[in-house]
């Protein structure tokens, strides 16, 4: 293996993407800290087939500034941040992504329902910040009018904080129905679920589905 694809499967790892949960940042010395460690704030939209049917869920990652300056230092040659390494770098990290179907949970009349493979996506800087953006197709096309359709995008473990930015509305693109809104309805976690998070520090997991207590939901109505 090169330098830059060492460099390239650090970085995934160092994010969690690969042992997503029980990693510690490189080598950096850091403090026992509760969960979560790291954090990403989306923007995210359903996509349309021109029947009015949903085919995939599109989001957008910002990362957080500690894994966007890692990214920098590790990445960065003479010539800056090489759009080729970035590209690299989101390529590595949605395939790992793959085994936990990108960490997005699609239901439909409250069942959980397959996510495809990734095949479309762009990565950058912007705001000094590193993003990440792709399409997450469904295995089988939905029809909102007749299902009631949810999605959440969150990490499992909890490691990494998955949270829509406030004030951005979920954008509906392609074929969409007039009569078809969706709306972010906020996670309620009970103190003993957020005291449950703070015990485990950056060396532990705690539950496998920890990162479901503090998830957001996304909910689709098509009157």
């Amino acid at each position: 293996m090169d330098r830059s694809r060492h460099r390239i499967a650090v970085l995934a790892a160092t994010f969690g993407f690969v042992m997503f949960g029980f990693v510690i940042l490189l080598s950096i010395a850091r403090p026992a800290e509760a969960h979560p460690h790291a954090w990403v704030d989306l923007r995210s939209g359903l996509v349309f087939d021109d029947n009015g049917r949903i085919v995939a869920i599109e989001e957008e990652w910002f990362f957080d500034d500690l894994y966007t300056a890692l990214v920098q230092e590790q990445l960065s040659n003479e010539d800056g941040l090489s759009q080729d390494m970035l590209d690299e770098l989101a390529r590595t990290n949605l395939e790992s992504l793959a085994d936990y179907d990108y960490f997005t949970v699609v239901t439909v009349d409250d069942t959980a329902v397959a996510v495809a493979q990734v095949s479309v996506y762009e990565t950058g800087m912007r705001d000094d910040r590193l993003w990440m953006k792709f399409r997450a197709p469904l295995a089988e096309p939905i029809d909102p009018s007749e299902h009631a359709v949810s999605y959440s995008i969150y990490d499992p473990s909890y490691y990494v904080e998955m949270l829509h930015m406030e004030g951005d509305p979920i954008v509906l693109t392609g074929g969409a129905p007039q009569t078809c809104s969706a709306l972010v309805e906020a996670a309620h976690p009970s103190f003993d679920e957020v005291a449950l998070a703070a015990a485990f520090d950056q060396t532990q997991t705690g539950p496998a589905n920890l990162g479901s207590l503090f998830a957001e939901w996304v909910h689709v109505s098509c009157e």
